[in-house]
């Protein structure tokens, strides 16, 4: 959790996302321990993965 950065808490996300998108991973999706069957979303639960494509891998 990062605390007490309400005014940067944009670019402190834009920046762990690109961070996660440079190491192909897809960062664990926080608050989902149930899902409804009838919608169709790729989410990580449970832990972090890898992505299937690279966009920014150098």
């Amino acid at each position: 959790m990062i605390s007490h950065l309400q005014a940067a808490s944009g670019p402190v996300e834009s920046i762990a996302t690109l961070l996660a998108l440079r190491h192909c991973i897809a960062p664990l999706t926080l608050s989902t321990d149930t899902t409804d069957e009838e919608i169709d979303l790729d989410i990580a639960a449970g832990a972090p993965r890898a992505l299937p494509q690279c966009p920014l891998a150098g």
